[in-house]
This record gives structure tokens, C-alpha cells and sequence, in this order.
């Protein structure tokens, strides 16, 4: 694991000055080759297309400009100037099961409650660095109706169209519920 961390190179993104510098103070002490930052999934987005590449992602869900979800859509549909399966790691301080629900519909890797821990980050970047998940086809991806879920759950606008709104609304199969994410088992 240290060897793994010794090569890294995490992108710390959060709009929240004091959990960004939590993060990123912990990825020192574990050893991390660098860490890059970023306020926003729009600057995120910038260092993407950037000669500084990150080898993985932390992510908050809530910010402005462009949030986790829009940030990790573009990963996973090959908008970002990334490997479609970057490493991703969602880091939040909302549990609501639609936010949740959504990054596992894009592969995220992980999830990290705010405040996060020494001990549980290590652990998730273990898994996320050494677990690959099977990836889904571009289409699968941008079938995920991020913006509704923004607009439900972090209170933000659209940022561009509303992707298969229409197929969601259809679906039968879909039942809400809301859990804290301490709750929500493997």
C-alpha cells in the first residue's frame, strides 16, 4: 500500500477550505509522491487537461460551478482529458441515497465521510488502487440524469440538458429512500 501511495498523485477537490486542507494534510503523512488541489470540478477539469496529471480522484459532491457527479460524468463519458477509469472517490457530508445512488451508477470507487480519517482514507485508496472495476459503455454513463439529482438534492440548476430524463421518469423500478451513509452497508 505505502509503495502505492509513494507513487500517487491524489487531486484533492473541495470547495470547503478546511476539509480540502484535511485531506490533503493526510495524504501527506501517508506519503503521497504530491497532491494536487482544486476548488471546483471546473478547475479540476483544467488540471485534467494539464501536464499535472493525478492518478486519483477525491471529490466533494457539493460545489459550485461543477460538483462531483458533473465532475465524475465527464470522467466516465470521456469528457475530461482522463482515462475513462480514472480512479474516483467521492468525498461528502450528505448521505442522501439519490446522490449515492447516482455515483454508483458512474463506477465511483469509493466514498469517504467528512471528516475524513487517516485510517478510512488509507483503506479506500488501498481499494481504489487496487480494485478496477469493469467499465460501462460511454452511453450507460451519459444515460445517468445527473442534473435532476443536483436539483433534488444539492439544490442546483442544471449546468447543460437534462440526459434521459425522460427514460428515468418511466421507470417503475425506483423507489426513493433516505439514509445516513454511516448506514449503508458493502
Amino acid at each position: 500500500m505505502n509503495e502505492q501511495l509513494g507513487t500517487s498523485v491524489p487531486l484533492v477537490v473541495d470547495d470547503e477550505p478546511f476539509s480540502l486542507s484535511i485531506v490533503v494534510g493526510i495524504l501527506k503523512d501517508l506519503k503521497c509522491a504530491s497532491v494536487l488541489e482544486a476548488k471546483d470540478g471546473t478547475r479540476a477539469m483544467e488540471l485534467y487537461a494539464s501536464d499535472k496529471k493525478p492518478t486519483l480522484s477525491i471529490v466533494d459532491f457539493n460545489m459550485p460551478r461543477m460538483n462531483g457527479l458533473q465532475l465524475l460524468k465527464n470522467v466516465r463519458t470521456g469528457r475530461a482529458r482522463m482515462p475513462r477509469n480514472h480512479r474516483f472517490l467521492m468525498l461528502t457530508g450528505n448521505a442522501d441515497l439519490g446522490l449515492v445512488r447516482a455515483a454508483i451508477a458512474l463506477d465511483v470507487d469509493s466514498f469517504i465521510v467528512k471528516p475524513a480519517s487517516k485510517q478510512i482514507l488509507a483503506d479506500r485508496l488501498h481499494k481504489a488502487l487496487t480494485e478496477r472495476p469493469k467499465m460501462k459503455s460511454i452511453l450507460d454513463y451519459d444515460a445517468v440524469d445527473i442534473e435532476a439529482v443536483n436539483r433534488q438534492f444539492l439544490g442546483h440548476e442544471p449546468v447543460g440538458q437534462p440526459v434521459a430524463a425522460a427514460a428515468a421518469a418511466t421507470r417503475t423500478d425506483y423507489q426513493e429512500w433516505r439514509v445516513p451513509l454511516e448506514e449503508i452497508k458493502p
